[in-house]
């Protein structure tokens, strides 16, 4: 595929190499494994781009290659479209056509076709075999502070649930506006300890661990709360007020710190245990950049705070 692109140039009709003759496949990628318990599984791959119909450096993937790719699982005749990325380069009109999908999957053997079709009709077709060898379930819940204004997200404050039992995982519960919600699939029947964890700091969960029984259907609410308060603040430009996006915001408390970047408006946040913690703005593309204050100390007791702004100079 490397070679035939390389024979492409920018705009799709010049260069003075001609392009090759039309034909197309499709490449799936190798899972980790062909034996899964999951109820879906995420497939991708690359799919060949045709020169018959293709538009460079402009649109969406299928838009610029001219390319649709679906899938189907041929024993459920469940059957959908993949996603797609294309890349573009000033030497080479297009490479890296890439798609991906999740197909559900039926208890035995799974046989899933890939198609590639372009505008002018050449196909290109794989086929994997998925054998699903048991039921699997869910697992979910959420983390919150115990005043349940915040949540626990790993973002936000480290925290993270294990589960342990016939299969062992981890999850990284959500930030933002998920509020700490956590879930966890592809869990066979059977007994599960689900802990959360820490992470830099130290918070005092309650419960501290729950015992789940999975038998025959997902199982939600598995909650955990924890004392904990928020801190936060904005990154602005000293002349114009206007928001920094550049920073990393570090939180510290001895050895401890946790590093996350602000967002589009410059705003950080942090849901933290109550303690005292230093908080530290930086760029990590400009060692010498300044900020006004350098740092800010902070004791978090009882108590949201915000406010915690600095200046970028």
């Amino acid at each position: 595929m490397g070679l035939s692109l390389a024979q492409l140039s920018c705009g799709g009709s010049g260069g003075s190499v001609p392009p090759p003759p039309p034909s197309g496949w499709v490449v799936i990628d190798a899972p980790a494994s062909t034996d899964t318990v999951c109820n879906e599984l995420g497939l991708s791959g690359q799919a060949f781009i045709s020169p018959t119909d293709w538009h460079c450096c402009g649109g969406s993937a299928v838009e610029m290659t001219a390319v649709t790719v679906t899938w189907r699982n041929e024993t459920s005749g469940a059957a959908g479209t993949a996603s797609q990325s294309v890349k573009t380069s000033p030497f080479v009109g297009l490479y890296g056509h890439t798609w991906s999908a999740t197909v559900p999957l039926v208890p035995g053997t799974n046989r899933i076709a890939v198609t590639a079709t372009d505008t002018a009709g050449l196909t290109g077709t794989a086929r994997l075999d998925i054998r699903k060898t048991g039921p699997s379930f869910a697992l979910s819940g959420r983390v919150l502070s115990d005043s349940g204004l915040w949540g626990l997200g790993y973002a936000e404050s480290g925290v993270s649930v294990a589960l342990a039992g016939p299969t062992s995982a981890t999850a990284l519960p959500l930030s933002g506006a998920a509020r700490g919600d956590y879930a966890l699939s592809c869990l066979p029947p059977g007994r599960y300890a689900v802990t959360p964890l820490s992470g830099p700091f130290g918070f005092a969960f309650q419960p501290a661990s729950r015992t789940v029984d999975i038998v025959s259907a997902d199982v939600g609410g598995v909650d955990f709360q924890a004392p904990a308060h928020r801190l936060a603040g904005r990154v602005s430009w000293a002349v114009s007020g206007l928001p920094s996006t550049a920073e990393w915001i570090t939180v510290g408390a001895g050895a401890a710190a946790l590093v996350r970047a602000v967002d589009a408006l410059g705003a950080y946040g942090f849901v933290l245990p109550d303690g005292a913690y230093t908080v530290t703005p930086s760029d990590p593309l400009c060692l010498g950049c300044s900020y006004t204050p350098s740092q800010r100390d902070v004791q978090l007791q009882g108590a949201d705070q915000a406010g915690l702004d600095f200046l970028r100079q």
